[in-house]
């Protein structure tokens, strides 16, 4: 209550008729996660619309400023371009010349890229430094399985030396045994002679 001038002025709040029926809806009202989930779906659509849409704005752009760039101008970036393919191109020759290489001598390419890559670390390598080199692998390679199969060879030499000794042995061996059973036989016949 407030006095003003001799009169009193009285005001009531009315708590009944305050609007709470929005919060409580919203307490009681359950989450449509499907509903969530197509909004934020379409809204993920319509993003990716406009980054198509500013994506193709973008190169209709750059398109544009090619077009007004003068003759000469487009002769020199063809021109830029060419070198760089020529000079990516100057890169690989080494390489293919090396790939050769191996490929002559029977060599597949999983046996050989090692090489290649190894090679490619150095940086740059001259297509005659690279043939050099791959020449040298492949010789050292060949060399060593030469000298393998030359030690096979006379293993497996050996190993017929030792059959040809042993069964040598054993033919002697048995041999000898067999005149020993004949000795005795004889032996026992002249035995059984001589007894009465």
């Amino acid at each position: 209550m407030a006095e003003q001038n001799g009169t009193v002025a009285t005001t009531t709040v009315d708590t009944a008729a305050i609007d709470t029926s929005g919060q409580a809806q919203q307490q009681t009202e359950p989450k449509d996660y499907k509903t969530l989930y197509e909004q934020l779906l379409a809204e993920k659509n319509n993003l990716k619309g406009q980054v198509d849409k500013y994506s193709s704005e973008i190169k209709k752009y750059k398109q544009g400023e090619k077009e007004k760039m003068s003759e000469s101008d487009r002769l020199q970036a063809d021109l830029a371009e060419t070198r760089k393919a020529t000079a990516d191109l100057e890169a690989k020759i080494p390489n293919i010349q090396t790939e050769k290489v191996f490929a002559d001598k029977g060599f597949k390419p999983e046996e050989y890229n090692v090489f290649i890559e190894a090679m490619s670390e150095f940086g740059t390598v001259t297509e005659d430094n690279a043939v050099k080199l791959a020449n040298a692998i492949v010789d050292s390679i060949s060399k060593r399985v030469a000298v393998e199969k030359q030690q096979y060879e006379n293993a497996m030499t050996a190993n017929n030396t030792v059959k040809t000794a042993t069964s040598t042995t054993e033919t002697k061996v048995d041999e000898f045994a067999a005149m020993r059973a004949e000795q005795k036989r004889l032996t026992e016949q002249r035995n059984k002679k001589i007894t009465f």
